[in-house]
């Protein structure tokens, strides 16, 4: 059985992006709009929070993952502010990638 990689969109910033990203890991993508739409977490080998534009909302939804015994998390998003990726990694995000930056430096 592929691994399976969890997308929760909170925006449609780089949505082109998830089913090449799950192709290129041989994984299976599931995705979803709220938390509980992501179904099985027990069985994703990571979670991504596609948050461009909207990242601040990624804090509280991170929490909820957590407390649903998440597997690592990253937040996708477009903000390079330190404050803001700072409070992201405190409240338990595993990493955080600034796009399009990440994608030009990666």
């Amino acid at each position: 059985m592929a691994p399976s990689l969890a997308v929760l969109t909170l925006t449609d910033s780089f949505i082109e992006l998830w089913p090449r990203l799950a192709t290129s890991a041989g994984a299976e993508l599931r995705t979803a709009a709220t938390v509980a739409g992501l179904q099985h977490l027990d069985e994703v080998c990571a979670v991504l929070i596609a948050a461009g534009g909207a990242e601040r909302e990624a804090v509280g939804l991170i929490d909820a993952l957590l407390r649903r015994e998440s597997p690592p998390i990253a937040v996708v998003g477009v903000e390079t502010d330190y404050r803001l990726v700072a409070s992201l990694l405190r409240s338990g995000a595993d990493n955080y990638f600034a796009l399009p930056d990440d994608l030009a430096h990666g």
